[in-house]
C-alpha cells in the first residue's frame, strides 16, 4: 500500500491478507507483484478492499500533562495531532503490576511520534524516540500515563498520528527485536 506521495505505508509478502490503519485521510494505492515469501506467484488473483470508520478515542486538547491526560479504558486505538515541536499529548490507562503495555503507531517510523510511559508515581517506565512504539512491563498497580511527543530521533514530528495501546497479562517482553539466534529470548511452551 502506497500513499499519494508514492511512499510505502504497508507491505505483505504472504499473499493472503493485509490489514492496516491509515493515519491520515487521502488517496492510497495498492501495488501487486509476483514476489512472495515462499515462491514467485504466477496466476489469477483477486483483490478486495474494505474500509471501516475509526473506532477509538480522539484526543481532546488540553491533554498536555499527566494531570489532564485523556483516559483510555484499556485496549483501544487513539487519534490525535501534535501542533508544534513543543506540543505533547498524554493518555492514561489503568494497570496492574506485572501486566505488559504495548503502544504502537500506524505510520512509517520516522513519521511516528516519540512515546514515554510513566508509572502511577510519575517515574519514567520506558521511552522510545525511534517511532517504533514500545512495550513495557508495568511495575506497580494504579493509573499509568503515556505521552506522545514530537521528538522522534529522525526529526521533529508534527501533524496527525494514529496509535494503538494494548494491555495484557504478564508475559515475556523482548527488549530488542531479536536480530539473531544468539540474542533471541528462550520461551518455554508447556
Amino acid at each position: 500500500v502506497l500513499n499519494a506521495a508514492g511512499e510505502t505505508v504497508a507491505v505483505t509478502r504472504v499473499a493472503d491478507e493485509l490489514s492496516l490503519t491509515i493515519p491520515t485521510s487521502g488517496t492510497y494505492f495498492v501495488r501487486l507483484t509476483a514476489e512472495n515469501s515462499f515462491v514467485d506467484f504466477v496466476g489469477s488473483y483477486s483483490v478486495s478492499t474494505k474500509s471501516t470508520t475509526f473506532a477509538g478515542i480522539t484526543e481532546t486538547e488540553g491533554n498536555d500533562t499527566t494531570a489532564t491526560a485523556d483516559a483510555l479504558a484499556g485496549e483501544t486505538h487513539f487519534l490525535g495531532s501534535l501542533s508544534s515541536s513543543s506540543d505533547a499529548d498524554f493518555y492514561s490507562f489503568p494497570g496492574h503490576a506485572g501486566q505488559i503495555v504495548a503502544v504502537n503507531f500506524g505510520n512509517k517510523i520516522q513519521r511516528n511520534p516519540a512515546t514515554r510511559v510513566y508509572a502511577p508515581d510519575g517515574t519514567l517506565v520506558k521511552a522510545d524516540r525511534t517511532g517504533l512504539g514500545l512495550t513495557a512491563t508495568l511495575t506497580q498497580s494504579g493509573t499509568y500515563t503515556f505521552s506522545v511527543q514530537s521528538d522522534n530521533s529522525a526529526g521533529t514530528v508534527t501533524g496527525s498520528y494514529l496509535g494503538h495501546v494494548q494491555i495484557s497479562k504478564a508475559g515475556v517482553v523482548d527488549s530488542e527485536t531479536g536480530n539473531s539466534f544468539e540474542s533471541a529470548i528462550k520461551v518455554v511452551i508447556p
